[in-house]
């Protein structure tokens, strides 16, 4: 599937940084499941196994089948054609999810059955968010920020907000650093990934509205991009 360019200058890409750039969302993934899993089993081990861990365990296994459920995103983006438009802006939320995680996994965490339970549900929501949004886009969705070339996606959670898959992740996260509180977790949450997420939709939604007259007209009517009632 191609894609239109977003009408702004671009630089030539020689052949071998392109492929690293189609690779990179797969690097990522490969490189998160075992940082993930080595960092889990050395907190689990770390705080044993009981009911107050269970939240702890349960993230873990919701995180996991995540990962695995989108390789398959970034497995389809390796070698795929088309001009992206990131502008660095994957490479740095990469970088700020894994801020994120460490920061969560690392230091001495907290499990807080009162504050664990929820932040699993919230985690679960966003993840499942996450899932329902990129199954509606399909083979149209990227973790690159791509012009479709098909038909605008206005159905589904894309009739209520602009980005619902990064409202997903921003939930999802939202609860990791819930589940393994501690001030660390907290901080990279605000400062680092949150921030991250917004620069996505920003760079996403200019992209859009140059290269797209429809997206224009959509963004009028969907009014917020990444959370219901506030943006």
């Amino acid at each position: 599937m191609t894609s239109r360019p977003c009408p702004s200058p671009a630089m030539p890409v020689q052949p071998r940084r392109r492929w690293l750039r189609s690779a990179m969302p797969l690097l990522l993934t490969l490189g998160g499941f075992m940082l993930l899993g080595g960092l889990c089993a050395w907190r689990l081990f770390q705080l044993g196994l009981g009911w107050t861990t269970l939240p702890c365990v349960l993230a873990v296994a919701l995180y996991v089948g995540w990962l695995a459920w989108e390789s398959r995103v970034s497995v389809a983006e390796v070698g795929r054609q088309g001009i992206d438009h990131d502008r660095g802006t994957m490479e740095l939320a990469a970088l700020a999810k894994i801020a994120l995680l460490l920061a969560a996994l690392l230091p001495q965490s907290q499990v807080i059955p009162a504050l664990a339970v929820p932040a699993l549900v919230l985690m679960g929501a966003g993840i499942g968010l996450r899932m329902a949004a990129i199954r509606r886009l399909g083979t149209g969705y990227s973790h690159r920020i791509r012009v479709p070339s098909g038909p605008l996606e206005m159905r589904g959670p894309y009739a209520w907000l602009r980005h619902p898959a990064y409202l997903g992740t921003l939930m999802a996260h939202a609860g990791v650093a819930g589940v393994f509180f501690n001030l660390w977790s907290l901080a990279a949450l605000v400062l680092l990934w949150a921030p991250a997420v917004w620069l996505r939709t920003v760079v996403e939604d200019r992209c859009l509205k140059r290269a797209l007259p429809e997206y224009a007209a959509y963004a009028q009517r969907v009014r917020h991009a990444l959370l219901p009632g506030l943006y």
